[in-house]
C-alpha cells in the first residue's frame, strides 16, 4: 500500500490540475503515464485516452537520457526550468520549459510529476509585454519565424528541431539546400528564435556582388583607403550583437574567404584602410546550394572555412523528399494568395494533385508557390485549379504525365503553354521530310557515341567540366553546349557517384556509421541524411560483410 500512487481524480484536486494553463504529466516509478491534463494533450496534439497507461518512451521519441521526467525518476531529484525540445510519436515538435519533481511516499520514490510550459506561448506573452514598454521599435530585416516553415513530414520536423536547438548556441550554422528549399526562412527563424532576436539581422548574397564591392560591404571602409572610399561601417560591424547571414558562401571569391576566415578565428574585424580592430559578438549563419565536398573539390570553398562555418550543419530536404507536405503547402499557398488576389479558390483538382505528387520539383517550395499563384491568376471566378490553368515552363517538359483535360501534350513558347494537336504534328513532319531517314539514323548513332564519351569523361572527373573538356580535347564552352544538347543531368551523375562511394565506405566499415562518416570526412548527421536520400540501409552492409 505504501507504493500506491496518489489518486488525482479524487476530491477537488483534479479540477485544479485540469484548469491550469500548463501541461501536467504524472508517471509511476516505471515510467507509465498515470495522469495527463488537457493542456498537455493540446500541446502534443494527442488524445488523453491514447496516452494514459502507456510508457513515456512509447508516446515520445525520447530515450531515458533525453526525457526529463525519466531522468528525474532515475536520479530521484528535481529538474527545474529546463528548456526541452521533444517530439511526440505523431510527429509534433514541442519546445517547452519543464520542471520535474519526484513524488515520494514514506520516503520511498513512487513516481514523478512534470509541469510543461509552452515556450512559444510564453515567448508571445513576453513579446507583448516588451512591446507595451518599448518606445523605439526594433528594426531588422526579419519577417519569418519557425511557424512560417510549413511541413509535417519527419524529415522537415527533424531539421526544424535541430535548428531550434542551434538558435541559442554561439556556434556557427551552415544551411545546405537546393534552390527554393527555404534557406532564408531558416536563417531568419534561427535569429528570431534566439536571444539575439532584438538585435540586428544582416543578410548578404555573396553571389550577387563582385569581390571589390563585397569586401567593402562586409568589412567597411575608411575615408581615403581607396579612390572614392568613405567612412562606412561594414555589415559585420552593423550586425554586431546580432546575426549575419552569408547566403551562397561558396560563391564568395576564395581570396575573400581567407580574410573572412581570419575574422571568424579572431572574432575581430578591421575596416579597409583602418588600423583599429572591432571586437565582434555575432551569430554566423551561412548557406550553400551544393554539397560541401563538391564545393571544396571544385575550389569554390576553402576546407578550413567550411570547418569554421559548418560547426552545426543543417541539410534542408528538397520538396521531392517530403511529398506528403505538398498538399498542406498547396492549401497554405491557396489561402495566402486568395487574400492577395481577392480570389475564392478552394483547392486543386484530383488530377493536378496526383501530378504534383509525381513531379520532381527542381525549384522546390518556391516553384510550387509560383505555380499555384500563376494558376490562381488564370482561374478567373472559379474555385478549382485545373491543369489547363497552369502556364509554367519545365512542368510540362520534364515530366511525361499529361494533365490537360483533353489528354493533349504541352509545349512551351516564351513561357506560355500551347496545345500540340494533330495538325501541328503533321506540319512538323512536312517541314522535316527533306532530311532522309538513313542520314537521320546515322546522325543519331553519332550523337549516341558522342554522348557516351561525354558521360564517361564527366563520371571519370566527378563532373568537373574543366577536366572533362581537357580529357575530350574540346573547349569548356563546347562541352557546356553538348551537355545541354544531350540533356545530361550532372546532378544525377554526382548523386550516383556519391551513392556508390557511400555504399563502398559502409561496406568497408561493416555498416559502422561513425567510422564511415569519418572516412568520408562528413558528419554523422549528414551521412544519415544521405542514406535516407539514397535509400541506403545500414543493415544491408552489416550482413554483407
Amino acid at each position: 500500500m505504501d507504493n500506491k500512487f496518489i489518486d488525482v481524480t479524487s476530491g477537488d484536486f483534479f479540477p485544479v490540475l485540469e484548469a491550469l494553463d500548463q501541461g501536467i504529466l504524472m508517471a509511476d516509478k516505471d515510467g507509465s503515464i498515470l495522469y495527463y491534463n488537457k493542456t498537455h494533450a493540446k500541446m502534443d496534439g494527442l488524445e488523453n485516452k491514447d496516452v494514459i497507461g502507456r510508457k513515456l518512451v512509447e508516446i515520445y521519441d525520447l530515450d531515458e537520457n533525453e526525457s526529463t521526467i525519466m531522468r528525474c525518476l532515475r536520479d530521484n531529484k528535481a529538474i527545474i526550468n529546463t528548456n526541452h525540445i521533444y517530439t511526440a510519436r505523431n510527429g509534433r515538435v514541442v519546445n517547452s520549459i519543464n520542471s520535474n519533481f519526484p513524488i515520494r511516499k514514506n520516503g520511498k520514490l513512487i513516481g514523478a510529476i512534470c509541469f510543461v510550459k509552452d515556450y512559444e506561448y510564453l515567448d508571445g506573452i513576453i513579446s507583448k509585454i516588451e512591446g507595451t514598454y518599448r518606445k523605439i521599435p526594433i528594426q531588422n530585416e526579419t519577417c519569418f519565424t519557425f511557424k512560417s516553415i510549413i511541413g509535417q513530414t519527419a524529415l522537415i520536423r527533424e531539421v526544424l528541431n535541430k535548428a531550434k536547438l542551434a538558435s541559442n548556441s554561439p556556434s556557427s550554422v551552415m544551411l545546405y539546400g537546393e534552390t527554393g528549399t527555404g534557406k532564408e526562412l531558416f536563417a531568419q527563424s534561427i535569429h528570431t528564435y534566439s536571444y539575439r532576436k532584438s538585435a540586428p539581422y544582416m543578410a548578404v548574397n555573396c553571389a550577387a556582388l563582385p569581390e571589390t564591392l563585397l569586401e567593402g560591404i562586409l568589412f567597411g571602409s575608411t575615408k581615403g583607403s581607396y579612390t572614392g572610399a568613405m567612412e562606412k561601417p561594414g555589415l559585420f560591424e552593423q550586425a554586431n550583437g546580432g546575426t549575419i547571414f552569408l547566403d551562397e558562401i561558396n560563391s564568395m571569391p576564395v581570396a575573400l574567404q581567407a580574410k573572412l576566415l581570419r575574422v571568424l578565428q579572431e572574432k575581430k574585424v578591421r575596416r579597409i584602410g583602418a588600423s583599429k580592430e572591432i571586437v565582434l559578438d555575432l551569430k554566423i549563419i551561412s548557406s550553400i546550394n551544393e554539397l560541401p565536398q563538391e564545393s571544396i573539390s571544385n575550389g569554390n570553398l576553402r576546407k578550413d572555412l567550411f570547418y569554421r562555418l559548418g560547426v552545426i550543419f543543417l541539410a534542408i530536404p528538397p520538396l521531392r523528399e517530403r511529398i506528403n507536405d505538398i498538399e498542406i503547402l498547396t492549401d497554405f499557398f491557396i489561402k495566402k494568395h486568395n487574400k492577395i488576389l481577392g480570389k475564392n479558390v478552394k483547392r486543386v483538382s484530383v488530377e493536378l494533385k496526383n501530378y504534383f505528387q509525381k513531379y520532381h520539383w527542381p525549384g522546390n517550395v518556391r516553384e510550387l508557390e509560383n505555380l499555384v499563384e500563376g494558376a490562381m491568376n488564370m482561374v478567373g471566378s472559379g474555385w478549382l485549379i485545373k491543369g489547363r490553368h497552369i502556364a509554367s515552363d519545365a512542368v510540362f517538359l520534364e515530366n511525361k504525365t499529361t494533365i490537360h483535360e483533353k489528354k493533349e501534350s504541352a509545349v512551351l513558347n516564351s513561357g506560355t503553354a500551347l496545345r500540340w494537336n494533330k495538325k501541328d504534328h503533321e506540319a512538323f513532319l512536312k517541314e522535316n521530310r527533306s532530311v532522309r531517314m538513313p542520314d537521320r539514323q546515322k546522325r543519331h548513332g553519332q550523337d549516341n557515341e558522342e554522348k557516351k564519351k561525354i558521360l564517361q569523361a564527366l563520371i571519370h572527373h566527378s563532373c568537373n567540366v574543366k577536366k572533362a573538356s581537357g580529357m575530350l580535347n574540346i573547349a569548356r564552352q563546347t562541352l557546356h553546349r553538348k551537355i545541354k544538347k544531350y540533356s545530361i543531368d550532372r546532378k544525377k551523375i554526382l548523386e550516383n557517384i556519391e551513392k556508390k562511394k557511400i555504399e563502398k565506405t559502409l561496406l568497408d566499415s561493416n555498416g559502422n556509421i561513425a567510422l564511415a562518416a569519418q572516412s568520408l570526412s562528413i558528419t554523422r548527421q549528414l551521412l544519415n541524411y544521405k542514406m535516407k536520400k539514397y535509400t541506403i540501409l545500414k543493415s544491408t552492409f552489416q550482413k554483407m560483410k
